[in-house]
């Protein structure tokens, strides 16, 4: 950022006044090197008044000083816009989806109709068979659109449940106004956990909604299933969704490559990794958890993905959650993330909002 140096001809008489109480300042062909700079001219203003401290009367008086001069430097200053991630606990073996969709959501795109059909998230056995039985029927797939379309069968008996009970007997004596804890009951039933239900908002009192609410939130919620499985029905479903070629970091990389692969990454940004740090009980009583210590020997095999929130080039830290443990902000050296290739490539696949590599995650918003 460039400063630019003005006259400051009405301060002259100050400053000559003062001229004996200044250090020498450095001078190029005959010109003073001032720094008056917003920043500058407050400190100046609160160390002389910190020096006159006998002579203010009233606190209100310096703490006017001190708001003013905050004011005309936050008004300068660029304006910047604080990026904020939130990560759910992973539900099943569905960390790739859970990155993507606190990335997505990050970045403005709606989901909580995504995230009413990943509280379904089913079994890595469950998903498994489900592969095997389509491939017996011709249908080839990928384990991950085996699970999200086992995540559109369950909602598809979810409302089919929720409507014979509008129709039933229940239905008529309730006025069709359901109880959350008879939509938790059939949640279980149907997509084995009612994690979902917290999604749909009850009666705070009552803890009832009428029925053709609920039904309409499910069918929702299949409808972003079923457009993520066609995605991914046959090929790999993080640079599918992305729609975006990864970055590879590898475990013989030079430091100085690593260092400037992350210099150049977008954030929040998925990675794929072979090997991770795994947290103790104490270590998920914190927020922010640093492992900069932490010896890579300590590090286990896994086939993962995590969030990559930050990368601070000056100290070299990386900053990372894990869908296993949420928002825990794990802190790491550039070192460490290479070691967490592995001995196979980490992919690094950054997010586009908008544009012609626009996240396909955008056909799922709300």
């Amino acid at each position: 950022m460039k400063t630019h140096t003005h006259k400051l001809q009405n301060n002259k008489g100050k400053f000559e006044a003062n001229k004996s109480n200044r250090k020498p300042t450095n001078t190029i062909a005959g010109y003073s090197i001032v720094d008056n700079r917003t920043e500058t001219v407050a400190q100046q203003k609160l160390k002389a008044i910190a020096d006159r401290g006998p002579k203010i009367k009233h606190a209100a008086q310096f703490k006017s000083i001190v708001n003013q001069d905050h004011l005309q430097l936050k008004s300068q200053a660029p304006s910047v816009i604080q990026r904020v991630t939130d990560l759910k606990i992973q539900q099943g073996p569905s960390c790739w989806l859970y990155v993507l969709e606190a990335i997505a959501k990050s970045k403005g795109i709606g989901t909580k109709y995504l995230s009413m059909a990943m509280a379904a998230y089913p079994t890595s056995e469950k998903a498994e068979k489900k592969k095997k039985k389509e491939a017996i029927e011709g249908n080839e797939m990928s384990k991950r659109a085996a699970a999200l379309e086992l995540i559109v069968e369950g909602c598809t008996e979810m409302v089919a449940k929720l409507h014979n009970w509008k129709v039933g007997e229940g239905g008529r004596r309730a006025n069709e106004n359901i109880q959350k804890k008879i939509v938790e009951r059939y949640a279980r039933q149907t997509l084995h956990s009612d994690a979902s239900v917290s999604h749909i908002n009850f009666d705070n009192l009552t803890e009832r909604v009428n029925v053709d609410f609920v039904i309409e939130e499910y069918l929702k919620a299949k409808k972003r299933a079923r457009k993520l499985a066609d995605i991914v029905k046959s090929g790999d479903a993080p640079e599918l969704l992305l729609n975006t070629g990864a970055q590879m970091i590898d475990g013989n990389q030079d430091e100085n490559d690593v260092h400037l692969s992350l210099s150049s990454q977008t954030f929040p940004n998925y990675v794929s990794i072979k090997k991770r740090f795994n947290l103790t009980m104490e270590d998920m009583q914190n927020n922010i958890v640093d492992f900069t210590g932490r010896n890579d020997l300590e590090m286990r095999n896994t086939n993962h993905a995590i969030l990559l929130d930050d990368y601070d080039p000056s100290s070299k830290l990386v900053t990372y959650k894990d869908p296993n443990y949420g928002n825990i902000e794990i802190k790491i050296t550039h070192l460490q993330f290479q070691k967490m290739a592995g001995d196979s490539n980490m992919r690094m696949l950054p997010f586009f909002p908008d544009g012609n590599k626009q996240s396909r995650m955008a056909d799922v918003r709300d």
